[in-house]
């Protein structure tokens, strides 16, 4: 009984710790549109007034979804300041054809901007949040 007590403590106090450090977090979706627009391929983060940020990024219909952490979608609930980015990060796939096919210098690659919007958000505890951005 003596060394099983404190194999018993050890594991009551790994599962008390194991949720601690994540806040309350609610789910986050909604459209991105530039001029009446979908928007794909924008970058979405919100980043609490503390706490890490979520990240979501729109589809070919310009909705996105957060991600707080690979395994669980949202983000903290409270209010957030939002970062929109646009543009490629990476260089654009090789032509078809092969080498030979390939220009002599490098595409460019699309410009990144960045774009935070003018007013913080507000993601509300126990309900879907749908926040949608129209860009100009």
């Amino acid at each position: 009984m003596q060394r099983g007590l404190p194999v018993l403590l050890m594991s009551l106090f790994i599962c008390s710790c194991s949720n601690s450090d994540i806040p309350p977090i609610a789910e986050v979706s909604g459209l991105v549109t530039k001029n009446g627009t979908p928007a794909a391929d924008i970058s979405v983060t919100f980043y609490p007034e503390g706490g890490r940020p979520s990240l979501g990024t729109t589809d070919a219909t310009g909705k996105y979804t957060l991600q707080y952490k690979e395994d669980l979608s949202g983000a903290v609930v409270g209010t957030h300041t939002v970062m929109l980015s646009t543009g490629a990060s990476t260089p654009p796939p090789p032509p078809p054809g092969g080498p030979s096919s390939r220009p002599s210098k490098p595409p460019a690659m699309a410009k990144i901007v960045d774009f935070q919007w003018p007013e913080p958000v507000t993601v509300e505890d126990k309900k879907m949040n749908e926040i949608n951005f129209e860009l100009k």
